[in-house]
């Protein structure tokens, strides 16, 4: 795969960039009449938003008709199941009608966080679209897919990645 480009959200649009609480309260209200172009730039900008902004962006986002851009949003939130109104965002993502976006919350970067990485029938028993979400963005787990793909191959997982 290419080296990605640098996001660059168009001049028109930085106003909405800001991580201040009148910031989000922009983009909020500007949401709905963004494409679904516009409305991806932003998600992939990153932003810093204190943890309660980027939560009530992160619900606004989730409403998108577009499955990409929902997507986007749950994959870069973190929700713990300590919070009540996190507990339910996180539920509303889990029941999404699109899989890409029921599963975002699996993916990650770090196999050693992930204790279903290690555990070969535990990872297969997972759904196809939930593998692919756990081995997605993964970086430096070359050992773990191995272990992986050789576990599949013993036992003759139909689909094993």
């Amino acid at each position: 795969m290419g080296k990605l480009k640098d996001i660059s959200v168009p001049a028109h649009l930085q106003e909405l960039l800001q991580t201040t609480p009148s910031g989000i309260a922009k983009l909020i209200a500007a949401w709905d009449g963004l494409t679904p172009e516009n409305q991806i730039l932003i998600l992939k900008a990153r932003l810093s938003w204190p943890g309660y902004l980027h939560h009530r962006f992160t619900e606004k986002a989730i409403e998108s008709e577009n499955a990409f851009v929902r997507y986007l949003a749950a994959k870069n939130c973190y929700l713990s199941d300590n919070d009540k109104e996190e507990k339910a965002l996180k539920k509303k993502i889990e029941k999404d009608p699109d899989p890409l976006v029921q599963y975002a919350q699996l993916e990650s970067k770090v196999a050693f966080l992930d204790s279903d990485l290690m555990e070969p029938d535990r990872f297969f028993a997972l759904p196809h679209e939930a593998r692919l979400a756990k081995v997605r963005d993964l970086t430096g787990a070359g050992n773990d897919i191995a272990n992986l793909i050789a576990h599949a191959v013993e036992h003759e997982h139909g689909q094993f990645v």
